[in-house]
């Protein structure tokens, strides 16, 4: 990690300043095992969170479990989800999927989704669940995740501007789920159908 260097060095410091931007893993909705709230509460149990902050992302980022990030008015710093295998199966047998299922992730060749998706891989296949990593350029994945045709992407989002309602407008807001929809949001694109 070129940080570990320049922190050895007794001539040069290191600052870091959060920069209002989240990973995130998108469920397809239109993926009947995705669909499943037992399935999508699973994989938050399914995620080594604690691996990924001291490797991948070290340096880089931090764990943050809310859409909201670190600084906005009403983020959440709680992290209340951590690798639990046995309570992810217990989920998935609620769900009907106690021997699991096969399911892909769409991927941005690089780093860190690349080193994310391949310990989610890992961590997903304790539980039964076989994770096909489809690796592809920025083009490739972003248009299938635009036209809704993936099961799982690892996204990267930016912020339009320091206000909750920027995340919450994409990542909650999804007056129309039909595939014409002239709105297409994040929780569009996973075809998020807000219960009522």
């Amino acid at each position: 990690n070129d940080l570990d260097a320049i922190a050895k060095n007794a001539d040069l410091t290191t600052t870091s300043a959060p920069k209002g931007t989240v990973y995130y893993i998108s469920l397809n909705q239109k993926n009947p095992n995705l669909a499943k709230p037992e399935v999508r509460q699973a994989f938050k149990y399914l995620v080594d969170y604690d691996a990924l902050s001291t490797t991948i992302l070290k340096g880089i980022g931090e764990i943050h479990q809310s859409f909201l990030p670190k600084g906005d008015l009403g983020a959440i710093d709680d992290n209340p989800f951590k690798l639990d295998v046995a309570k992810a199966k217990e989920l998935l047998a609620k769900a009907g999927l106690a021997d699991g299922f096969k399911v892909t992730m769409d991927v941005r060749t690089g780093q860190p989704t690349t080193g994310m998706a391949e310990s989610i891989q890992q961590t997903l296949g304790q539980a039964g669940i076989q994770l096909g990593i489809i690796p592809g350029d920025g083009k490739q994945t972003l248009t299938k995740y635009r036209a809704r045709n993936h099961d799982i992407y690892i996204g990267n989002w930016g912020q339009d501007y320091f206000d909750p309602n920027s995340n919450a407008q994409t990542f909650a807001s999804n007056p129309d789920n039909s595939d014409a929809a002239k709105i297409k949001t994040l929780a569009w694109r996973n075809a998020w159908d807000i219960p009522d």
